[in-house]
């Protein structure tokens, strides 16, 4: 057997060849985050591989805060609920340990728990369910409410007639929507309407929009007509208000590509009072996503208040309260039908 060079020597060359390699991409993204056309939605994806490359390579950064700002945090809120595991959850439990893997039933598929009504819903309905019992209007829209509430301000401007965006009379959206194209050349346009949302007319102009268009269930991206009724559209408009209008619009206008999605889950207000949140919510195990972090943090730095709304199983005591609280409903209602008994009339008929 022939051996080539020294293994030992092999190895040192080895390991300095990888040490240099990691600082050259530790020295890119450095680069990457410094550069100012880098958009917000990748930094945080950056800021987290350079502290790992910094990691392996021993060094300490002692300007991280400087160069990574924090984006902002949302309150928490829990609710609390009874987990059901389905039929197709179990059947899929049984596979994967017929195949000899380990299972944890919580892990498996979309979670899935016990309604008001004693029907099933996602975790989402859940806790739509909650804020509704606390006074709360509310969808759960995800991305759908704020993409058709830009798309109603916007609808003249996203089928301005400009040369080369439509190729068919069939487009729901010009083609360089997605692109820096479409602000730069619709600048004017779109700095005229932002000045017209922060008047506070974004609700006359809906509802031309609305009035105008509604009928047709003209198709336009981002739009759901079937969705939300007008009065809901003007109500969270109004609510919404005029700062957060603008900086939510502006966002969608220069960024639609990267911005059309990541929303929270649950948009909730109170039209009586003109308040306006939004919850993301997560149910056992899950996590924010990136795109998730920075939609909250550029909510609540348009003056919108945002929850995260966590749901969890109820513990023992917490299913000992429910069932008493669920039997005390019960007699309370029996006791009503009883006195409602009682007092029907009795009717006697003479010969």
């Amino acid at each position: 057997m022939t051996y080539f060079g020294n293994s030992n020597k092999n190895d040192e060359a080895g390991v300095r060849l990888k040490r240099k390699k990691r600082e050259e991409a530790l020295l890119v993204l450095k680069e990457g985050l410094q550069d100012p056309d880098t958009h917000v939605i990748y930094r945080n994806a950056l800021e987290k591989r350079k502290k790992r490359l910094e990691k392996l390579l021993g060094i300490e950064c002692e300007n991280d805060e400087e160069e990574h700002a924090e984006l902002r945090e949302a309150c928490q809120r829990t609710f609390k609920g009874e987990r059901i595991i389905s039929e197709k959850t179990k059947e899929l439990a049984e596979k994967k340990a017929k195949e000899g893997e380990e299972v944890d039933v919580s892990n498996i598929g979309k979670s899935v728990w016990r309604m008001c009504d004693g029907g099933e819903g996602s975790v989402e309905e859940l806790a739509l369910e909650g804020y509704k019992k606390k006074g709360w209007k509310g969808f759960h829209s995800e991305n759908g409410i704020l993409t058709t509430v830009f798309a109603m301000l916007f609808f003249d401007i996203i089928f301005e007639d400009i040369e080369g965006v439509f190729e068919t009379s069939f487009q729901s959206a010009p083609l360089d929507l997605a692109t820096d194209a479409f602000c730069i050349t619709r600048a004017e346009s779109i700095s005229k309407r932002l000045a017209e949302i922060g008047r506070g007319e974004a609700a006359v102009i809906l509802e031309e929009v609305d009035d105008r268009e509604r009928e047709k269930k003209t198709c336009c991206v981002g739009l759901h007509w079937d969705r939300y009724a007008k009065q809901d559209l003007l109500e969270v408009v109004q609510c919404l208000g005029p700062k957060a209008l603008v900086c939510i619009c502006k966002v969608f206008a220069e960024e639609w590509g990267h911005r059309a999605s990541g929303m929270p889950d649950l948009c909730l207000w109170k039209p009586e009072k003109g308040k306006l949140k939004f919850a993301e919510v997560k149910g056992p195990g899950d996590r924010l996503s990136d795109t998730q972090r920075i939609w909250i943090d550029l909510l609540i730095g348009a003056g919108v208040e945002v929850e995260l709304c966590k749901v969890v199983e109820f513990d023992q005591e917490d299913e000992a309260k429910s069932v008493s609280k669920a039997k005390k409903a019960r007699k309370r209602a029996r006791k009503q039908e009883e006195q409602e008994e009682e007092l029907e009339p009795v009717v006697i008929v003479l010969d």
